[in-house]
Order: structure tokens, then sequence, then C-alpha cells
């Protein structure tokens, strides 16, 4: 971010308005268990980020194709249910974070198995964490035309793996003895 600070000329006015408003209509949208807010917040909070490392001098380009596939993906499948079912963020890298509507969580799996099929290497391995029923039909009917409507191009392989996991109970400290037996596992 320092290449940020020095060199974009958004870093400013995104860093003292653009956040700060965000930060407090999140938490509200939060308090009001709005996730149709929060979802619009974080998408856009996600893109103005990215939007600022892209106007950093040379640009810093986190996001990919596929990135960028899944975000067209994310906002075609909301417009197709009428409603918004799920958010993306993308940090400091390529790999889309998803929230999904629990009732949403299977539709989306068996989406993204139409959209970004695993190659045969990854069947296996594809999803991992919590199980997920990918008999669910996401209710695309026409998922050619969807995806040509997106500017998605479906092949294998594009996405490695997914991990399914759900919000825990907060975070926690790792003491140094945490710390060792994270690297232990690795």
């Amino acid at each position: 971010m320092k290449q940020s600070v020095d060199t974009s000329g958004f870093v400013q006015h995104w860093a003292e308005v653009c956040v700060p408003k965000q930060i407090t209509s999140i938490k509200e949208a939060i308090y009001n268990k709005d996730f149709t807010t929060l979802a619009n917040l974080t998408m856009t909070a996600s893109n103005q980020l990215h939007a600022v490392c892209q106007a950093t001098f040379p640009p810093v380009i986190y996001m990919n194709d596929t990135s960028h596939s899944i975000v067209r993906f994310v906002h075609a499948i909301n417009a197709v249910h009428g409603q918004t079912n799920i958010m993306y963020t993308f940090d400091a890298g390529p790999n889309a974070c998803l929230f999904v509507r629990k009732s949403f969580v299977d539709k989306l799996a068996s989406a993204i198995m139409k959209f970004f099929p695993p190659s045969p290497e990854q069947q296996e391995t594809y999803f991992r964490g919590l199980t997920v029923d990918l008999s669910q039909d996401c209710s695309c009917t026409h998922y050619d035309q969807l995806a040509k409507e997106a500017n998605i191009n479906i092949e294998r392989g594009k996405i490695k793996f997914i991990i399914h996991s759900k919000i825990g109970d907060g975070p926690r400290e790792i003491t140094e003895i945490g710390r060792a037996s994270c690297r232990e596992r690795v």
C-alpha cells in the first residue's frame, strides 16, 4: 500500500472519505442483519480497493481473469434469482472470498460446478471443508446463455479448489505454542 499512497491519486479520497463511510454503513448492516446492504457495501469496498491498486504507478494488479469471471458470476447469479444471495471480496490476491446466505450454499455449489467445473484430477478434492449437496439445482436453466451474457468462458480447472466453512465463534489469538503447532501441520 505504500506504493499506492505514494503514487495513486485515488488513495487519499478512498481512505479519508470512502472507507469511514463504508465502515459505519457496514456496522449498521450487520447490526440490522441486512445481508443485501452488507453485500453491496462489501463488494463496493473490494472494488474500490482494487481501483486504488490499479491507479498506483506502476499498477498493482492482484485480480486475474478468473477473479473477474467470479465477480461477473456473482452478479449474474444474484440477478437471475432477483435477490442478493452471494457477495464477494478480494484482498491482496486473486482469491475470492464468497459470503453466501445459508439457504443458498448448495445451489451456489451446483452453479460453481456448472460455471467453473473442476478438472478430472481435481474432482475428488475440489470442495473442501464442510459438505455441500451438489444435487441442488441453482435454478439457472440456461447456463450457456447466462455464461455468455456474463462473459464467462466455461472451462475446467479455472478454480483449483473451494473451501466451504461457516462463521465461527470469533477470532482467536494464536500463542507461540499454537504457531509452532500450526507450522508442524504444514
